[in-house]
């Protein structure tokens, strides 16, 4: 029986891929013919939804384990009935086959690219939270994408289950990498699973721009924003993510980086792994607990972080103020809540301290801030006016 499912699993990826033989294929469809059960499986694993579902929980199951208890129940059935086997056969092959849904579903299309949710022209005015961009200048808006495969790009498998999206490339990829771009707008934080398995957040007003799947012998993504990166470990293909200027390389390792257009400052900070930051001739070292600092005005900095807990705070739904200058804290909020920003007196060095969950409305958050500050912090017209 063990080489009997198998065979039907290694049948069903050469049906997936387009690679079975008409041999293959009769055998296949004799098989599905003689059992309804097997049939019923059969259509279920080529369900899309079903699939991305399986795809979303690959990481939480225990394949090995799966196929011990395969064994383990066709050992107890032996003595039963063969129709009772071929039903629990069927049940554990969905357990088996998680692990080779991912092979299964990626090379089931051979075009360039098939994008399977709505999209809209770049250039439209979309009051939205995420939007993910292809090449071709198409756009699937995340707001309204459902949990499930987005597109298909050359064997390369696009899909979302809630806010992570997933980009997962088959075996032998085919043609020059399509380029995508995942934007992250406003009052979400998204996780992106690189074809690598690397994961990176990404804060609100960020933006990650990355080819489809990597070279053999290098990874590079150019990025601006907020982003927390968590890199998969390959010495042979070091991972390169471009800031203007600036250039961080890793070999496997977590950190965060902050550096968002018309800010004064970039600032990467490590906090675990190999980290070398390159600006311009000069290259340094960072060891976990530190960070560079690069002002625009040229300026380096490398220094311990003392709050490191601090710093991730945006990672985990809310702000984590400890006697910050109002000046640094309103452009935050701003950010997030996607808001204009306008002082009618002349900051000073006003501080505040606080923890304030983001998903309250901006209202509660500067009324809060508020209570603190000499100013009046008042909304209006999708705006923040800092009054005396």
């Amino acid at each position: 029986m063990a080489v009997f499912i198998t065979r039907i699993a290694e049948l069903t990826y050469k049906y997936r891929s387009g690679t079975i033989s008409p041999e293959e294929k009769a055998e296949l469809d004799q098989i599905l013919n003689e059992s309804e059960e097997m049939r019923a499986w059969f259509n279920k694993i080529n369900d899309e939804n079903y699939t991305m579902e399986q795809l979303r929980i690959m990481q939480q199951i225990d394949v090995a384990d799966g196929w011990r208890r395969f064994q383990a129940a066709r050992k107890a059935e032996e003595v039963k009935r063969k129709p009772r086997l071929l039903g629990v056969a069927a049940s554990l092959l969905l357990v088996v086959m998680a692990g080779c849904l991912y092979y299964i579903f990626s090379g089931s299309r051979s075009r360039k690219m098939d994008i399977l949710v709505p999209f809209e022209k770049s250039g439209s005015a979309l009051a939205v939270n995420g939007l993910l961009r292809f090449a071709d200048s198409s756009v699937i808006v995340l707001d309204t994408a459902p949990d499930t495969l987005l597109a298909r790009i050359n064997g390369v498998v696009i899909a979302r289950s809630k806010d992570t999206i997933f980009c997962r490339a088959g075996n032998k990829p085919h043609g020059h990498p399509e380029e995508l771009r995942l934007q992250s707008l406003s009052k979400k934080v998204y996780m992106l699973v690189l074809p690598d398995n690397s994961r990176v957040w990404l804060n609100a007003r960020s933006t990650i721009t990355f080819p489809a799947w990597f070279d053999a012998n290098c990874r590079t993504v150019n990025f601006e924003g907020e982003g927390y990166f968590e890199i998969a470990e390959n010495a042979n293909a070091p991972f390169h993510i471009n800031v203007e200027n600036k250039t961080v390389q890793v070999l496997g390792t977590k950190f965060n980086i902050t550096a968002y257009p018309g800010d004064s400052l970039f600032n990467t900070t490590l906090l675990e792994g190999k980290l070398q930051v390159k600006v311009a001739d000069t290259v340094l070292e960072v060891m976990p607990g530190e960070r560079v600092v690069v002002k625009n005005s040229g300026e380096i900095a490398q220094e311990k972080v003392p709050d490191q807990h601090k710093l991730l705070a945006w990672k985990e739904g809310f702000f984590d103020f400890k006697n910050d200058k109002l000046t640094d804290i309103l452009p935050e909020i701003a950010r997030w809540y996607n808001l204009g920003l306008v002082y009618h007196v002349d900051p000073d060095d006003t501080k505040y301290s606080g923890a304030l969950l983001r998903n309250e409305l901006p209202q509660t958050i500067l009324k809060r801030i508020q209570s603190q500050a000499p100013y009046q912090l008042i909304l209006h017209n999708d705006t923040i006016h800092v009054r005396p």
